[in-house]
């Protein structure tokens, strides 16, 4: 069960992922036969389920990794741009001779 599982559920997703990216989806095709193999009562050593898991996951995980990245510059971009603007406020308020902290703890 947990065969076809990642045979027929799980790796298409990587793979259809991986076409849309430009890459090849033959690492999660070479897994899934694997997957296919195994509950039919095939042998598989550890070393060929080693040799389609990695380039099978290896282009996913890049595809997580600048997912990532792009999040914590946007995240970042973002809290920088409200600290400047929490900032400015504050400093407006302060040269107009209003009490910043009953001002903000108001808000």
């Amino acid at each position: 069960m947990v065969h076809d599982w990642h045979a027929h559920g799980v790796l298409p997703m990587p793979a259809e992922a991986n076409a849309r990216h430009g890459g090849s989806a033959e690492p999660q095709q070479v897994a899934g036969r694997l997957h296919t193999r195994a509950p039919a009562g095939e042998r598989i050593s550890k070393a060929e389920w080693n040799a389609a898991r990695v380039p099978a996951l290896r282009y996913g995980c890049r595809l997580a990794c600048a997912y990532a990245d792009t999040f914590s510059k946007a995240y970042a971009e973002l809290n920088t741009t409200a600290s400047a603007r929490t900032f400015a406020d504050a400093n407006a308020l302060a040269v107009a001779g209003h009490d910043v902290g009953d001002t903000v703890q108001s808000r």
